[in-house]
């Protein structure tokens, strides 16, 4: 008897970016990866449960043998309990099911077990008085239980992020449970790297009845010397930022009708590609410096970056010239990713710029499969200091004579592969004019010129 559990985190981008600021967005991140690539294993293993896949919030564990349906709502027990300390909260929907005569027939069996556990939804935790209480200064959702030191800057012995105000006047930052817990690991990350070590966190095993100490795993090799900086205007300097988000293209379909070998063999594939690309494209942008990039998802087929907007276009066309997968039965299919590069400056809200970022995805997505292209990418620069949508945005910048379109930005775009290299020709002559003539240029070009 074979029984397989399917875990999934509810609402993970909610979740990373619950906080505006980079200190609990990078922890947060760095405590799901941490969960997907250590902390399952350790669940699993005290009850013989193989880890066939586990990352990008989501897993997938096969107990084979006798008492097999036990052992399995037992992990179930111990991965809820687990998840919950390190986490915070219980946003970790958790279905087993055992052999229904096939892979396949198995794996719809939990995917749709698990969407019915998925609506039910993880309810907030909000004590009855706690208007009277200290709200998390971080995410204001929940009771702060903890305080911080004030922030300083990278440079400076701290592992918080910069302050206007003199130490001694600086006051203490209150945080929440889950924001503590992600402050804690940040700070933990920033340590280990001063120190030049792994860092380590604590695994509770509730079957167990202790913590087990694990590794941190690093994002990737080349990035285990990133730069840890305390908010995005201290990264980017005085420069704007650049949100890449990406996203493999028409895996799901492959996955569908994969074997129990081959599904392994290509989901493991995947998030090795991924992590490999996002090295290349790292190293060839920033060489031998330490990369000025904070990833802010990376697991499966899906990754969310920031660094600063000048060195956004030539990381993501590495990153897409870089990651290819090929199908585990049929070498002759292979496919890339779609992504959305969003230009913004460091202050602007960072969730609403993800979200454009996605949007763009989703259109690159569409040009992919409408052309049968491997890869796209949707470019935008933020203009305003809000944005309602992304076609709200691409709408306003374009401009038409009544009858057509003389000129618009959403044409512009998505680029594939024969005309990024086109767009790069087009900076280098732009790069090489006078200011004068680039000033010129922008207000011919300009939308918002009359």
């Amino acid at each position: 008897m074979t029984t397989f559990v399917l875990g999934d985190v509810r609402n993970i981008q909610g979740y990373i970016f619950a906080s505006p600021r980079l200190l609990e967005m990078r922890g947060a991140s760095a405590l799901l990866d941490f969960f997907n690539r250590a902390a399952v294993d350790r669940f699993a293993e005290p009850h013989g449960g193989k880890v066939i896949f586990s990352g990008g919030g989501n897993f997938l564990v096969e107990i084979e043998g006798d008492g097999s349906e036990e052992r399995a709502g037992r992990f179930e027990d111990d991965v809820r309990a687990g998840f919950f300390e390190l986490i915070g909260n219980g946003d970790l929907a958790v279905v087993s099911l055992a052999d229904q005569g096939g892979f396949q027939a198995t794996l719809r069996g939990l995917h749709d077990a698990l969407r019915r556990e998925k609506r039910q939804g993880e309810a907030e935790r909000q004590l009855a008085s706690m208007p009277l209480l200290r709200r998390c200064d971080s995410c204001s959702k929940e009771t702060a239980d903890r305080s911080f030191d004030p922030p300083k800057r990278q440079d400076e012995d701290s592992d918080e992020s910069p302050s206007t105000e003199t130490p001694a006047a600086a006051p203490k930052q209150w945080l929440g449970p889950r924001c503590s817990r992600k402050r804690r690991l940040h700070g933990q990350l920033r340590r280990a790297q001063k120190q030049h070590r792994a860092a380590n966190h604590r695994v509770f095993v509730a079957s167990r009845g202790t913590f087990v100490p694990c590794e941190v795993p690093q994002i990737s090799e080349y990035l285990a010397q990133a730069r840890l900086p305390a908010n995005f205007r201290e990264m980017v300097g005085g420069d704007d930022l650049a949100i890449v988000v990406a996203d493999g293209n028409n895996l799901g379909s492959w996955f569908d009708k994969l074997d129990r070998e081959h599904y392994e063999t290509l989901s493991r594939g995947v998030d090795e590609e991924m992590r490999t690309s996002l090295d290349q494209a790292t190293q060839k942008v920033f060489r031998d410096r330490p990369p000025e990039l904070q990833v802010l998802l990376c697991g499966g087929d899906d990754l969310v970056a920031a660094l600063p907007a000048r060195h956004g276009l030539l990381f993501v066309d590495e990153l897409l010239q870089q990651f290819e997968v090929t199908h585990p039965t049929d070498p002759e299919r292979k496919t890339g990713m779609a992504a959305g590069l969003v230009f913004c400056r460091p202050g602007f809200p960072f969730r609403q710029a993800h979200d454009l970022a996605h949007r763009l995805v989703e259109q690159a997505k569409g040009r992919c499969r409408a052309e049968d292209l491997p890869w796209a990418l949707g470019i935008h620069r933020v203009v305003a200091s809000q944005v309602q949508s992304l076609d709200e945005e691409q709408a306003a910048l374009e401009r038409t004579d009544g009858v057509s379109t003389l000129w618009s930005y959403g044409a512009a775009g998505p680029y594939g592969p024969d005309e990024l290299p086109a767009l790069f020709t087009l900076r280098d002559k732009l790069t090489a004019l006078p200011r004068s003539q680039l000033g010129k240029l922008r207000e011919i070009l300009s939308p918002r010129d009359d």
